[in-house]
């Protein structure tokens, strides 16, 4: 029956936090229904269910012991499905608020400040090794120039010593009878 359910588009219970208020929306309830509260008042409380009578009701309790009954469900699944949203709702929105209580009642303090310098600080020092090395590399480079091999270079016409004792222009076009007849 479960996938009929799904079939058709049944309802599941949600949750939601908005304008620093819980909204709870209980479609699969015996009794649909939406239910807020602001947060403010319910800091210390907790949520729970009870069974009562065959039936499972979503509670919640405040620090006065006073439960406040929000909504029965016929099983306990559907009574776990809407506490969960609940909490899960709630999570987010401790994790939310907590993030924007800090970044905007709490500026930059004197504590963090050094780690931004550190920050800087390590930007420059990466910089520095970053020209060292390329600097190096450049040198090493220059350093060892084309090897020379048996190959002329693009620099133009210079003279090399044949084995024979001669010397001959190295980039002066000659014939193949010619370079052989050298050789």
């Amino acid at each position: 029956m479960k996938w009929l359910n799904h079939m058709t588009g049944s309802y599941s219970s949600s949750a939601k936090i908005t304008n620093n208020t819980l909204i709870l929306s209980l479609p699969d309830a015996m009794s649909p229904v939406v239910w807020r509260m602001d947060l403010e008042e319910m800091k210390s409380a907790a949520f729970e269910i009870e069974q009562e009578d065959g039936h499972y009701i979503l509670q919640m309790k405040t620090p006065k012991n006073d439960p406040r009954k929000i909504a029965p469900f016929e099983n306990r699944a559907s009574a776990m499905k809407a506490l969960m949203a609940a909490s899960h709702a709630m999570e987010q929105a401790q994790s939310t608020m907590a993030s924007a209580r800090i970044a905007s009642h709490h500026p930059l303090s004197m504590a963090a400040a050094p780690s931004a310098k550190k920050g800087k600080t390590g930007q420059i020092i990466m910089a520095l090794i970053g020209v060292i090395i390329l600097g190096g590399l450049l040198f090493i480079l220059t350093q060892t120039g084309p090897q020379k091999s048996g190959i002329s270079s693009s620099t133009g016409i210079s003279r090399t010593q044949t084995q024979s004792g001669e010397s001959e222009n190295v980039g002066v076009p000659q014939s193949a009878d010619e370079f052989l007849r050298s050789r």
